[in-house]
């Protein structure tokens, strides 16, 4: 059963993802022909060479072929998904059916019959709108307190804190490909504990340590905020410590590639990345700036308190 399920959402993750390549491709397209019609315009005003008109009249035409090849990819997926399904998938968009994906709403788990004590995760695939939701539920007998959850992959938080009392929705893709999934149980504003599950599983209990976090302030440099919206654009925002004094930054890989560029970022500016899920934060370097550019030193992103911690120097 779980090969099953697992074979039937990658397919379909695969197919949403090839659906929105090609509504991608498209407005793309709209785009450069507005350039295009703006080019010729230009270029029959004498205030825009023929070359430079070709180059953008070759630029929409390898994005006409793109979009074909695309859309053939796409056909292909789609078969294949109704092939799995035995024809439900052709069916549903047609519709000559009324089928539903969805393996249940909001706020009830699929087990009927009591577990028994502790925590519980339960996620709902949402096929109709591209979609899970993900909830918690605490047993009646629990003697563990909870108010509100976060749900963090690879690093990142998807969407907001939430109260236990209702679901995080996110788009389905968010939960393809990770290393990491785990959410960050709250009792108001005390942290109670980080659950690692499985988002292949859709019903299952958390294991609830009841751990303390104990920081060390000495490195710490800073706080930041992160948020994950449903087009995948990754928004962090950064607060410094009192007696910090930086005023830029930009953000590199361990290897030393920097995202976006080396240009220095101001520290009022929020960063946003539309790739950055693809990466850890914890594996991320900030490197941060003075007034005058300079750089000060570096820090690393620490996801377990949301806080920004100084490099040391190793040599000291």
């Amino acid at each position: 059963k779980k090969e099953i399920t697992n074979n039937v959402t990658d397919t379909f993750e695969n197919y949403i993802s090839s659906k929105k390549a090609v509504e991608s491709i498209e407005q793309d397209l709209v785009k450069k022909k507005t350039e295009l019609e703006k080019a010729k315009s230009l270029n029959t005003l004498g205030k825009m060479t023929y070359e430079e008109y070709s180059a953008v009249q070759e630029e929409y035409e390898e994005l006409q072929l793109e979009l074909i090849q695309m859309k053939a990819d796409y056909s292909e997926i789609l078969y294949s998904f109704d092939r799995l399904t035995c024809g439900r998938i052709l069916s549903m968009l047609s519709g000559e059916n009324e089928v539903s994906f969805s393996s249940g709403r909001g706020g009830y788990s699929y087990i009927e019959e009591d577990e028994g004590d502790g925590v519980y995760y339960y996620i709902h695939q949402i096929a109709s709108e591209n979609a899970f939701e993900l909830g918690i539920t605490v047993s009646d007998d629990s003697k563990i307190e909870l108010t509100h959850f976060e749900l963090w992959v690879n690093g990142t938080q998807i969407g907001i804190r939430t109260s236990i009392n209702s679901v995080i929705r996110h788009l389905t893709l968010g939960l393809k490909q990770t290393e990491s999934v785990f959410v960050r149980l709250y009792n108001g504003a005390e942290f109670v504990d980080d659950c690692e599950f499985d988002p292949s599983v859709y019903y299952g209990k958390l294991d609830i340590s009841m751990y303390t976090v104990v920081t060390t302030e000495d490195d710490k440099v800073g706080t930041f905020g992160v948020e994950l919206d449903s087009k995948g654009m990754l928004t962090v925002n950064f607060i410094p410590e009192m007696d910090e004094m930086y005023a830029y930054y930009n953000i590199m890989t361990d290897s030393g590639k920097y995202l976006i560029g080396e240009e220095k970022i101001p520290l009022t500016q929020d960063f946003k990345y539309l790739g950055l899920a693809q990466y850890s934060l914890d594996s991320l370097i900030i490197n941060l700036y003075d007034d005058n550019q300079q750089l000060m030193y570096q820090a690393r992103f620490r996801t377990s308190d949301k806080t920004l911690r100084k490099i040391q120097d190793e040599t000291n």
